[in-house]
C-alpha cells in the first residue's frame, strides 16, 4: 500500500466508528438506529462514512465559519494525536457535498425528531411551548430561489432567498420541542398553516399554546381544544366575536366571554367543491389591561380557573418571548458567519442539502440546549440563566480535547464539561427593562445587483492614462 493510500485507509477506518463524545451522550444510539432505519448504514465503502457524514452535518452551524474542508479537518483533530494518520484536506473538492446527497433527507429529519427532550410543567400543571415564526436566509442560487423564492419589499429585490420557519419551544429550556418550514412564499406557506400543522402534530392534555396575535384564527385555537390542549393567546379588541357571560366577571377584572365563529368542516366539501363550515362555540376568559406606555392590550385563554390571577397570566404570557430568544441564539450565535462569508444563516445551495442542514442546526441547538439543562440541574440553577454564548464555546473547545483522550477518562472530560457549563452564569440575568422600537438605516448609493454585472478581466495598468504624462519614443 502506498503512503497515500494507507492516509486515505486511517481516515476510512475512524470514518465508520466516528462520534462527537461532548454530544453523544443519548444521540449516537439515535443516528444508528436512524441510518439503519433509512437504508443509509449499508452504504459502498467510502472515507466519508454515513455515521461520519451524520456528524459532519450536524457541525456545519458549530463552526459555522469553517470552510467544508476546514471543518471536516476540525472534526478529525482531535484523532491525529491518536493512532489515527490523517492528513489535511484527505477528500477530494465535491466529494463532502456529494456525501451529503447520499445522505438525503430523512436521516436528519428522524435524528431531529430524537433530540426533542420531554416538557417540563411550568404553570399550574401545564407545559408550555411558544409558537411563532422566523425567516432563514439562504445563499442566492438559481436552486434555491426557484424553489423557496424571496420575501417581498416596497423597494428593490431582497438580497437572498428565504425559508419560512415556525417552531414550537418550551420556555422552561428554551428547548424546540417541534418545527415546521416551508417556501418564503406561495400557498400553504403562512405561519398560519404552519402553526396550526404544530398543533395537530403536537397538541396533547397538559399543554399550554402561548400564541402572538399573528396567530389570532378561530379555526387554530379550536384545533388547540380539540387536541385536549390549552391557549393563551394576545387578540386585538374586535378580531373575534365574544359575547360577555352576564355575571362572569371575576374579583381581579377578568371575565367569561362566548368565542364564536365557524371552521371548515373536516368531513370535506360539499357535491358542488364549495367549503362546507361548522359554529363551533367555546367559553373563554377575557384580560383587558395596559402597561403604562403602551396600547390597551386583550388577552384570551381557555384557562377558566378563576384561582389562576389574572395578573400572573399576563405575566405569563410574556415569558412567549423565550422563542424570540432561541431564534434570537440560533440565527446570530450558533451560526454566526465571519468577515468574508455570504451574510446568511444556512449555507447550503441545494434545496435538498438546505432542508437537510436545517435539521441538523435544530438538533444541535436542541443538544446544546439538553447539556446546558443537565448541567442546571446537576449544579441546582435555572437554565434559563446560564449563557448559550459561553456554553457553546465550552462545547467547541471539548470537542477535539475529549477526542484526544482514552476511552476510560471520557466520564470524566464530561463531567467537567457540564462544570465548565455551569459556570457560564448570566452575572445581570433579566433586568427589569425596555428599549425603544427603533432600527438605524443606511441607505445603500449603489446600483441594484443584476445577472449581468459579473467579472471582468480587465488590465488595469495598461489602461491608466497619466495626464501629462511623456512617452518616450521607439
Amino acid at each position: 500500500m502506498t503512503f497515500i493510500g494507507k492516509l486515505a485507509g486511517d481516515l476510512q477506518a475512524a470514518a465508520h466508528k466516528f462520534t462527537l463524545e461532548a454530544l453523544a451522550k443519548d444521540l449516537q444510539p439515535q443516528i444508528d438506529a436512524a441510518l439503519i432505519k433509512h437504508g443509509k448504514a449499508a452504504q459502498r465503502e467510502s472515507k466519508l462514512s454515513p455515521k461520519l457524514m451524520a456528524w459532519f452535518n450536524l457541525a456545519l452551524d458549530l463552526r459555522r465559519e469553517l470552510s467544508y474542508h476546514n471543518l471536516l479537518d476540525w472534526l478529525v483533530s482531535g484523532l491525529r494525536s491518536r493512532e489515527w494518520d490523517i492528513p489535511r484536506k484527505p477528500v477530494t473538492d465535491g466529494a463532502i457535498t456529494h456525501a451529503r446527497k447520499r445522505m438525503g433527507v430523512e436521516v436528519s429529519r428522524e435524528i431531529f425528531e430524537a433530540s426533542k427532550a420531554p416538557l417540563i410543567p411550568d404553570f399550574h400543571g401545564f407545559s408550555s411551548l411558544a409558537i411563532d415564526g422566523t425567516g432563514l436566509t439562504l445563499p442566492d442560487t438559481p436552486e434555491n430561489r426557484e424553489h423557496f423564492g424571496k420575501p417581498g419589499t416596497n423597494r428593490g429585490t431582497p438580497a437572498f432567498p428565504q425559508i419560512r420557519l415556525v417552531g414550537l419551544v418550551a420556555v422552561a429550556t428554551q428547548a424546540l420541542f417541534g418545527a415546521a418550514f416551508a417556501p418564503y412564499r406561495g400557498r400553504g406557506t403562512g405561519e398560519l398553516a404552519l402553526g396550526k400543522e404544530l398543533v395537530v402534530k403536537n397538541g396533547a392534555a397538559g399543554t399550554l399554546f402561548l400564541l402572538d396575535r399573528g396567530f389570532c384564527a378561530i379555526d387554530l385555537l379550536h384545533t388547540i381544544l380539540m387536541r385536549g390542549a390549552a391557549f393563551l393567546i394576545r387578540v386585538p379588541q374586535n378580531r373575534f366575536v365574544l359575547r360577555k357571560i352576564r355575571r362572569s366577571t371575576h374579583a381581579d377584572g377578568s371575565y367569561t366571554a362566548r368565542l364564536v365563529g365557524r371552521v371548515e368542516d373536516p368531513s370535506g366539501p360539499w357535491p358542488d367543491g364549495r367549503k362546507r363550515w361548522l359554529e363551533v362555540e367555546h367559553k373563554v376568559r377575557v384580560i383587558d389591561y395596559q402597561i403604562r406606555g403602551f396600547r390597551r392590550t386583550r388577552l384570551i385563554t381557555s384557562l377558566l380557573d378563576s384561582e389562576i390571577p389574572a395578573r400572573e397570566l399576563i405575566c405569563h404570557y410574556h415569558r412567549r418571548w423565550e422563542i424570540e430568544l432561541a431564534y434570537d441564539a440560533i440565527k446570530t450565535h450558533q451560526c454566526a458567519t465571519r468577515t468574508g462569508q455570504s451574510k446568511t444563516i444556512l449555507r447550503s445551495k441545494l434545496p435538498l442539502l438546505v432542508e437537510q442542514e436545517l435539521y441538523s442546526m435544530l438538533t444541535l441547538y436542541n443538544l446544546l440546549r439538553g447539556l446546558i439543562k443537565e448541567a442546571a440541574q446537576r449544579h441546582g440553577i435555572d437554565p434559563l440563566r446560564i449563557s448559550f454564548v459561553d456554553a457553546l464555546q465550552a462545547v467547541i473547545e471539548a470537542i477535539p480535547a475529549m477526542q484526544r483522550a482514552p476511552t476510560e477518562r471520557l466520564r470524566i472530560f464530561y463531567e467537567r464539561l457540564l462544570d465548565d457549563i455551569a459556570r457560564c452564569v448570566l452575572k445581570r440575568w433579566r433586568r427589569k427593562r425596555a428599549y425603544p422600537r427603533v432600527v438605524r438605516v443606511k441607505m445603500s448609493s449603489y446600483c441594484l445587483k443584476r445577472p449581468e454585472h459579473k467579472e471582468t478581466l480587465r488590465d488595469f495598468e495598461a489602461e491608466t492614462k497619466v495626464f501629462g504624462e511623456v512617452r518616450k519614443s521607439a
